[in-house]
């Protein structure tokens, strides 16, 4: 029986979410080492791989369970137990076999917290401190670029094993909760650290290091103004959807 799971987990802990030769603290390791401790020897795959120090609300991935966990909610809160207390799964859910948890997704959705409330080292992993509150109407005329279909190769961190940069945002815009800005992105996919440099490129809009000009030839890859990235720790990936 193949099911999905989705997953939260506090990327703080981890070396990054997909499976890693050389540093075995990822999410993806410790999911499969759990499996194995329940005789799950099927190797899981997920809807997409998040960075050191990104969170998810939303991660799925599916695996192929053997005949004898045929009680989901058993092996749910067994995983449980296993995971804790940094990996938590949400749901599992039995799918037909030709689900994928990559390649069956239609989008993907990301948000990004900044906090301009007083600074916490216990929420510093979680938020990026930010004190002044960006004009949110700037920020928002910024973002309004991203969307659409575009070659985004010059919106990726250098070194990403990417064969093409073509993707689809469907979304982009913030908006603030209480004390904090949000920002928001549902897209097709995301090439490595997109979203990362997207605020970080609002942001410098709005701060006027960069024009809307500059932006929209860098969208358009005529030429590459900014290379600027915000930190990790703001960024979840909230939701997957198929």
């Amino acid at each position: 029986m193949r099911v999905f799971l989705t997953l939260a987990y506090d990327g703080s802990r981890f070396g990054g979410f997909q499976q890693q030769i050389h540093d075995t603290n990822t999410v993806m390791n410790h999911l499969i080492a759990s499996l194995k401790k329940l005789n799950i020897n099927t190797t899981p795959a997920g809807a997409g791989r998040t960075d050191k120090g990104v969170h998810a609300l939303g991660q799925v991935v599916h695996v192929d369970l053997p005949e004898f966990w045929s009680d989901v909610h058993l092996l749910r809160t067994t995983l449980n137990q296993h995971l804790a207390p940094y990996i938590y799964i949400k749901h599992i859910t039995p799918v037909e076999h030709t689900f994928h948890a990559r390649y069956s997704a239609t989008a993907r959705q990301y948000r990004y917290l900044l906090n301009h409330g007083v600074f916490s080292p216990f929420l510093s992993p979680y938020h990026l401190f930010y004190p002044t509150k960006p004009s949110l109407e700037k920020i928002n005329k910024a973002l309004e670029c991203f969307v659409g279909t575009h070659d985004f190769s010059l919106f990726k961190k250098t070194g990403s094993p990417t064969t093409h940069n073509v993707r689809t945002l469907f979304e982009a815009h913030a908006y603030t909760h209480k004390h904090l800005s949000v920002f928001s992105f549902k897209g097709s996919g995301f090439l490595r650290s997109q979203v990362r440099m997207m605020v970080a490129a609002a942001l410098a809009y709005e701060k006027g290091v960069l024009s809307k000009e500059d932006l929209r030839a860098q969208i358009d890859n005529a030429r590459q103004v900014f290379t600027g990235l915000v930190s990790p720790n703001g960024l979840y990936l909230t939701r997957i959807y198929y």
